[in-house]
């Protein structure tokens, strides 16, 4: 082509070559000036679409006139000189600017801090112009931004980019856009917005950081399972002198869920332009890298670090000020100086705060709020900042150099660095609840069935410390401040009883136990095992080697009420408040119609835990449900008049589900690992109950079909699949039997498709259809989702998410099956239930969803701190020696 013409243009010299054209220095003979072409392949307008759409889409581009966007001149085709007249080439004529691409640029060393933030925040300002005009690169990479002699980015190929209202634009051979840039939706084959322009520039802004990219493989499909799956290693643990908020920003832009990301330009920038570099805030220390395999678990986007920063620091820079001179500090000794009370107030958003920690220094305060978000925050200097992808903690725990978080999860134990990426598993115990606790030596203990066990950082297969049996169980386990001794219940189950276990570590060596019948036990250097009940927080004074009490349980603070306490090594206390509702259960039975408003029911009463719920007209629901004294039962209430009727007795009646007349209830006998029952029993307790069909193991979840002739369910016998029952027959098989998890099985009314819950994906719990008969197999929540549900006349599939309940609409119109991207229609909630015509959820909740009548008195969102706490302890609990 060199020496040639292509319409006006005399090509001079070739610039560069990608995936889609080759690059040419040219002339302008009619304006006498220095260009650049783009000469696509004669393919690529192989179509009059193909042609329609590089004309609609180039004109929008051209259309951009900004400093840091490369001015595209003219969009035609021509026959180069000399070539066939059957073949015109597509070509782009743009600005032609002296300079090297950035991609060069990075090739010889990382940029300096400071010209990497000015690049990426003009980069951002070429794209918040673009976005302003509905345009999508999709394509942005280093080698598509050039660097002039003046040092000023700009970007090319908008003329490749596609408006929000254009059809997909696909690549012969391969995936439009180089595969280490692309966001992961772009890399699943979805449709994008500008936040995958943002992803890629998070990207690219860590490759100039770091001097290479966050993933990289030898193979496109090793390169899109870490995007989709990976967490990049830290850019703190790769060069020195990183500012953390800097560290920050590239996580956020690299957030794998796109509503977890700066949703636009003008937010980075925001951020950018505030970004100190000066020094404060600097990384000290080569971090080790993270590894394994990201969770992509929806958790708080968040606005911007100003916008969410500065409302949390408002409502505790009076405590900072009060208590700040405390914390490093240690407890004053004299007997005269009082102990002190405060509370953090985390804000009327924050209702419940299912952990709390507080690192060994008591600089640094760990909250999981709401279940949504972990949120940290230095009590020094009344900064704060969010953990990603934190939602469904439990337990928090800082280890001791204050480098890691452990995230404590149903079923998951993860780790994050505190300062660092997203998190990342460390450990997959089996049981719902493990409570670790971080060891001296930067391992972990959990329970998992009945034992104890250590998992090291470094990895590797996690070691059993205290092995359980059939007779002897542990759980609950703790470890003393000076990290010799493991402190755990032992669940006597003979003899039914609990006693307190000790250990020593790290042999693991059996001390003795204690009788001392505990949750939650804390062992304090004063020599006294602190602990939770209902009436408040008691002490004891206890010997460990060996172990010895030394007294009764005393009262410590009574009236408080907590399962969430943690210690500074200074000895200030911190405890996180349990909801007021506790096991009473003040839960609110509402309906929540989808365009908007919330209808409380008058039998929004206290005394039942309302676990599941089944509604039928008239608005009565069957509900599994505890009551004072009357153990855990099935109950059916009207919701209008508020009467409710105890269906069950003895601690029988799980997962209930109501025949299509109204007139019974289905409901499976027990929930434990022996056999199971599904058993009918009319709504009103008449008659004896009928059993349908009897399971050698343990089983849940059953939905019926319109008509009641199938019936799917779980069955849980080590991993959990869905199984189908003929009722007719009483016959029931294996339908999906897979490794993993498969739960809570939803069969659509007319039987041909069930929902259900699987942890195939990172091992979250997402949403899943598939049909009854066949493989076909399609994911409805694109993040994590569970309890789903069908609308009665089988449109709507719902199902909930940590951030609220969602519905999709699902067609199978001439024989071609079609779901809709999911629609939120309703605030989170405990459980919820679709109503028989579609227009709304039946739900119960303790949080409120945004209603006066709904709300509940509570105090989570207050961390209490006690201050020259153990001077009170000796005084009320002194020891003999």
């Amino acid at each position: 082509m060199i020496g040639t013409t292509l319409s006006h243009y005399r090509i001079t010299g070739e610039l560069g070559r990608g995936g889609m054209g080759i690059v040419y220095q040219a002339e302008d003979t009619k304006l006498d000036r220095t260009v650049a072409i783009k000469i696509l392949p004669s393919a690529a307008l192989a179509s009059s679409d193909d042609r329609e759409r590089f004309y609609r889409e180039a004109k929008s581009a051209a259309q951009l006139h900004h400093p840091n966007i490369a001015s595209v001149f003219e969009i035609d085709e021509a026959v180069p000189e000399g070539g066939d007249a059957a073949e015109p080439r597509p070509f782009i004529a743009m600005e032609y600017i002296a300079g090297g691409t950035l991609q060069d640029k990075i090739k010889e060393k990382p940029l300096s801090l400071p010209d990497a933030v000015k690049i990426a925040s003009q980069v951002a300002e070429a794209l918040k112009a673009a976005h302003a005009k509905d345009i999508v690169h999709r394509d942005i990479k280093s080698a598509n931004v050039m660097i002039t002699e003046d040092g000023i980015a700009k970007v090319l190929d908008f003329g490749l980019a596609k408006t929000n209202q254009s059809t997909m634009l696909t690549r012969m051979g391969s995936t439009l856009g180089t595969v280490a840039y692309m966001s992961p939706e772009q890399a699943r084959g979805q449709e994008v917005d500008g936040r995958t322009d943002l992803y890629s520039l998070g990207t690219m802004l860590y490759e100039m950081v770091a001097g290479r990219l966050p993933f990289a493989g030898e193979y496109e499909q090793a390169v899109v399972y870490s995007i989709l799956n990976e967490p990049p290693e830290p850019l703190t643990s790769l060069r020195t002198g990183v500012p953390m908020q800097l560290e920050w920003i590239v996580n956020k832009l690299l957030a794998k869920d796109a509503e977890y990301r700066y949703q636009t330009a003008a937010d980075l920038l925001a951020d950018l332009k505030t970004l100190d570099l000066s020094g404060s805030g600097m990384s000290r220390r080569s971090m080790p890298a993270m590894s394994g395999a990201a969770i992509p678990v929806a958790s708080e986007a968040g606005a911007r670090q100003p916008s969410w920063m500065w409302p949390t620091v408002v409502v505790i820079v009076a405590l900072v000020a009060a208590i700040g001179a405390w914390m490093l500090k240690p407890v004053p000794s004299s007997s005269e100086d009082p102990t002190i009370r405060t509370e953090i107030d985390l804000g009327t958003e924050v209702e419940n705060t299912s952990g709390i920690a507080i690192s060994h220094s008591g600089r640094l305060l760990a909250v999981s709020e709401n279940f949504q978000r972990v949120r940290i925050r230095n009590l020094e200097t009344g900064e704060d900042w969010l953990i990603p992808e934190s939602d469904r903690v439990v337990g928090l725990s800082f280890n001791d150099d204050e480098t890691w978080l452990l995230l404590e999860r149903p079923g998951r134990i993860d780790r994050v660095q505190v300062r660092g990426s997203r998190p990342v598993p460390f450990a997959d115990p089996s049981s719902q609840w493990a409570s670790p606790r971080w060891t001296p030596d930067n391992g972990v203990l959990f329970e998992d069935h009945g034992s104890l066990w250590v998992q090291s950082l470094s990895g590797g297969a996690a070691r059993e410390f205290a092995p359980g049996d059939s007779t002897r169980r542990f759980d609950d386990p703790s470890i003393s401040p000076d990290g010799r001794y493991v402190l755990s219940q032992v669940i006597m189950a003979e003899e039914d009883r609990i006693q307190l276990g000790v250990f020593s570590y790290p042999d693991g060596e059996w001390l003795g136990d204690l009788d001392l019948d505990v949750e939650a036990p804390e062992y304090v250097d004063t020599g006294h095992i602190l602990f939770a009940s209902p009436d408040g927080i008691l002490a004891v004074a206890a010997n460990l080697d060996p172990p010895e009490l030394l007294g009764a349980p005393v009262p410590l603070f009574e009236g408080t009420t907590t399962w969430r306490m943690s210690l500074t090594d200074s000895g200030h206390l911190f405890l996180g408040y349990g909801s007021s509702t506790g096991n009473s259960g003040d839960y609110i039975f509402g309906t929540y119609i989808f365009e908007g408003s919330y209808q409380v029911s008058p039998a929004a009463s206290a005394g039942y835990d309302y676990f599941t719920v089944a509604p039928t007209p008239p608005l009565r629901v069957a509900t599994e449900a505890s009551a004072e004294g009357g153990g855990e039962s099935l109950w059916v209430v009207n919701l209008e008049s508020g009467v409710s009727n105890r269906l069950t007795f003895g601690d029988v009646g799980d997962n209930p589900w109501w025949h299509p007349s109204g007139d019974s209830v289905l409901y499976v006998s027990r929930m434990n690992q022996g056999p199971s029952e599904l058993i009918m029993h009319a709504a009103d307790g008449s008659g004896a109950p009928r059993v349908l069909y009897n399971h050698p193991v343990r089983m849940g979840w059953p939905s019926a079909t319109a008509d009641f002739s199938k019936v799917a369910f779980a069955s849980n016998d080590g991993d959990s699949d869905i199984w189908l029952l003929d009722v007719a027959t009483g016959e029931a098989h294996a339908i999906i039997d897979e490794d993993g998890r498969q739960d809570q099985p939803r069969i659509s009314p007319d039987g041909r498709f069930l929902t259900f819950v699987g942890d195939q994906v990172g091992n979250e719990s997402r949403v899943y259809m598939q049909a009854v008969e066949g493989p076909a197999r399609f994911e409805i929540s694109k993040s994590m989702g569970f309890d789903s549900a069908w609308s009665q006349d089988g449109r709507f599939i719902f199902y909930q998410s940590p951030n609220g309940i969602f519905r999709v609409e699902v067609s199978t119109e001439g024989g071609r099956i079609s779901i809709s991207n999911p629609e939120q229609v309703a605030p989170a909630t405990r459980t919820m239930f679709p109503l028989p015509d579609g227009s709304g959820v039946v739900l119960t909740d303790d949080r409120g969803l945004d209603s006066p009548e709904a709300s509940t008195s509570s105090k989570s969102r207050f961390i209490d701190v006690r201050f020259n706490w153990k001077k009170e302890l000796l005084r009320l609990v002194p020891r003999a020696d």
